[in-house]
């Protein structure tokens, strides 16, 4: 064997050590190992988008409770108004509805609301929710027209305590239950609705 021939099967021995090695250490960027990954990694399932950024499933909207009413109740009210303002909302209930205070307050049973030009008897409730309630100049009523009306017995009542239950109310008309909220100026001496609250508790009027 020639002096040449031995250097070469020297340089060929020492290129396939070489190579075996990097194959083994997995540093061959051309040809690189499978690796499997087991364990708590595939309780994640994540759907990623071709921008490769993580798909989050969408929250659908949740209605809030509603305050006044039985949450199935409360999206089916209807504005009435008067001279092109809002006044108030009316719904057509089944009997048994209930209605709840929105607020801390006295309660008067003989009251009447007037809507254009007719005075429906009405309950009306007083808000005492603040300690200076008497002394202040403007005050907030919630007023619940209501046919065929089983009212409270007692004259003070709680925020979300029940004031009264519909009964008998399959009759005519396109409301069995008128809702709204006046605000009076003392000093003034006048009343007018109060929006902010009536928009506050049925916010479905915004829509």
């Amino acid at each position: 064997m020639t002096k040449s021939l031995k250097i070469i099967l020297v340089v060929l021995a020492l290129i396939s050590v070489s190579f075996s090695a990097l194959y083994y250490f997995n540093l061959l960027p051309f040809l690189k190992k499978e690796t499997t990954t087991t364990g708590n990694n595939n309780l994640i399932n994540q759907t990623v988008n071709e921008n490769h950024s993580i798909a989050i499933p969408t929250q659908t909207n949740v209605s809030n409770d509603c305050v006044i009413l039985d949450k199935e109740n409360c999206a089916l009210g209807k504005p009435i108004y008067e001279n092109n303002q809002l006044m108030a909302i009316g719904f057509k209930l089944p009997d048994g509805s209930k209605i709840y205070a929105p607020f801390k307050g006295q309660i008067e049973k003989n009251s009447a609301f007037l809507l254009n030009g007719k005075a429906y008897p009405s309950l009306e409730l007083t808000d005492t929710s603040k300690d200076d309630w008497g002394r202040s100049q403007t005050r907030s009523y919630f007023y619940v027209t209501a046919y065929s009306q089983e009212p409270i017995a007692t004259e003070t009542i709680e925020k979300n305590q029940s004031l009264m239950t519909l009964i008998e109310t399959n009759i005519e008309g396109d409301y069995n239950l008128i809702l709204t909220f006046r605000e009076y100026d003392v000093k003034a001496n006048q009343g007018k609705t109060n929006l902010d609250l009536l928009k506050q508790f049925f916010p479905d009027l915004e829509k």
